[in-house]
C-alpha cells in the first residue's frame, strides 16, 4: 500500500453555536437522509498508480458493491495540486473509477452525522484528525501488521473515539481483540475476481509462477533452483507481481504450479486465485496463517495447497509438482481438495456480506441519532 507515512492533512471547520431546537432539526434531517440511503459513505483512499495490492483493490470492490446496492459512495484522497490522481482502472477495471473521487485539497466535501468514514488501518493521523467530526468513523483493518509499524507508543483507537472496525478474517479479529478488547468488529471477507472463473485450460506451459512480497525471494526461488537441479533448465520461471488481474489470471492458468511466498500476508489473495484456475499451489507458511488456510480441526494447514516452512525446501517441492504433472500422475484426491475453494470469496457471498453489515451500521446511527436528539429533547 504505497508509503504508509504519508502525511494528511484534514481542515476542520469551526461549527456555529447553535440552540438545542436548531440541533434537533439538522439531527431530524440526518435521519431522513439515512432512512432513505443518501448520506455519503467515504472511503479514505491513496492513489494506487494503477498498481494496487490486494488492499487497495478490496477497498475498491467494496465501494463498488455499496455503489451497486444504491449507497451514496465516494472516495476521498489528497494528492498535490501537480499530481495527477490515476486509480486502479487498468488493474481492476474501469468501471471502479465511475466511483466519484474527490481531492479533499481542492474540492469541498461536506461531512455530515448522517455519513460513515471509512479509514484503512494505515491512515493513523486521520483517525486523530477527524475524531471531533460529527459523522460515524469506522477503521478498515485488513493488515494487523501494519499497527505496530504506524501507531505511537501507547496510543489505541479508542483514544481517537473510534470504536467500530471492519476486518477480513476472524484469526484478524483475534489479533484485535487481543490489543483493544472493547472494538466492536465486524468481518466482510474479500472476493476473487471472476478473471479467476474462467474454463480452465487443458494446456499448460513449463513454467511455474511466483508471487512473493519481496523481491530477492524471487531471486532465492529461480537462480538456486537451477544450481540444485540442472536437468529442469528447460523450466521457466515468471514473477508475476505488477501484473493486472486478467493477465494475472491468463499466466496463472498457463503454469504448472505457482509459487507462493507473503510470511506476513493480511488474508492470500494468490493462493486462492491459483487454486480457482486449477493450479496447483506451493506456499510458505506464513507467520499468522489466515483461517481459510487450516483444516477443519483448526490444527494442521489445508490439503489443497502444498506448505513447506521455508525457502530451501521450495525447490524440492517444485521438481515433485513439475515431474508429477509432466507423467500426468497429479493424486486425485489433490484436485479434489484444491475444488472446495471453487465456491468460497465470491463476489456475490462478498456483496451480501457488505449488504448485511452496512445495513446494520446504518440501524446502528439511526439509533445514535435518536438518541442524541432525546438527549436535546430533555434539556
Amino acid at each position: 500500500m504505497a508509503n504508509k507515512k504519508q502525511k494528511i492533512e484534514v481542515k476542520e471547520v469551526e461549527q456555529p453555536v447553535v440552540s438545542p431546537e436548531e440541533r434537533i432539526g439538522k439531527l431530524q434531517t440526518e435521519l431522513e437522509k439515512l432512512n432513505k440511503k443518501e448520506n455519503k459513505i467515504l472511503f479514505w483512499i491513496m492513489d494506487a498508480k494503477d498498481n494496487p495490492s490486494g488492499s487497495v483493490g478490496n477497498i475498491y470492490v467494496m465501494a463498488y458493491m455499496l455503489k451497486e446496492l444504491g449507497y451514496n459512495v465516494a472516495m476521498l484522497y489528497q494528492n498535490d495540486d501537480n499530481d495527477e490522481f490515476v486509480g486502479v482502472s487498468g488493474f481492476i477495471g474501469e468501471k471502479y473509477m465511475t466511483i466519484p473521487h474527490y481531492n479533499i485539497k481542492n474540492d469541498k466535501v461536506t461531512i455530515n452525522a448522517s455519513d460513515i468514514l471509512i479509514i484503512p488501518e494505515i491512515f493513523s493521523n486521520l483517525m486523530e484528525q477527524t475524531k471531533n467530526m460529527p459523522c460515524k468513523r469506522i477503521v478498515f483493518c485488513q493488515n494487523f501488521n501494519f499497527i505496530p509499524e504506524i501507531m505511537p507508543i501507547g496510543v489505541e483507537w479508542g483514544q481517537k473515539n473510534i470504536l467500530d472496525v471492519i476486518t477480513t478474517s476472524e484469526s484478524q479479529k483475534r489479533l484485535l481483540m487481543e490489543i483493544m478488547p472493547y472494538l466492536k468488529i465486524k468481518i466482510i471477507e474479500p472476493s476473487i475476481a471472476p478473471y479467476f472463473y474462467k474454463p480452465q485450460s487443458t494446456e499448460r506451459n513449463l513454467q511455474v509462477a511466483i508471487v512473493a512480497r519481496d523481491r530477492s525471494d524471487v531471486n532465492k526461488i529461480a537462480k538456486l533452483f537451477y544450481l540444485k537441479y540442472p536437468l529442469f533448465k528447460f523450466l521457466t520461471f515468471k514473477h508475476l507481481n505488477g501484473l493486472n488481474q486478467e493477465l494475472f489470471a491468463e499466466e496463472i492458468r498457463n503454469s504448472v504450479a505457482c509459487v507462493w511466498v507473503d510470511r506476513e500476508t493480511n488474508f492470500g489473495f494468490a493462493p486462492i486465485e491459483a487454486m480457482k484456475c486449477g493450479t496447483i499451489v506451493i506456499g510458505v507458511i506464513p507467520d499468522e496463517p489466515t483461517d481459510w488456510m487450516l483444516s477443519d480441526t483448526k490444527k494442521e494447514m489445508t490439503d489443497g495447497i502444498i506448505w513447506v516452512s521455508n525457502l530451501n525446501k521450495i525447490h524440492t517441492a517444485i521438481v515433485s509438482v513439475v515431474s508429477s504433472w509432466m507423467e500426468d500422475k497429479v493424486p486425485n484426491n489433490f484436485s479434489e481438495n484444491m475444488s472446495k475453494f471453487d465456491n468460497l470469496f465470491t463476489r456475490e457471498q462478498q456483496k451480501e456480506k457488505v449488504q448485511t453489515v452496512f445495513d446494520q451500521y446504518i440501524e446502528e446511527r439511526i439509533k445514535e441519532l435518536n438518541e442524541a436528539i432525546n438527549i436535546f429533547k430533555n434539556k
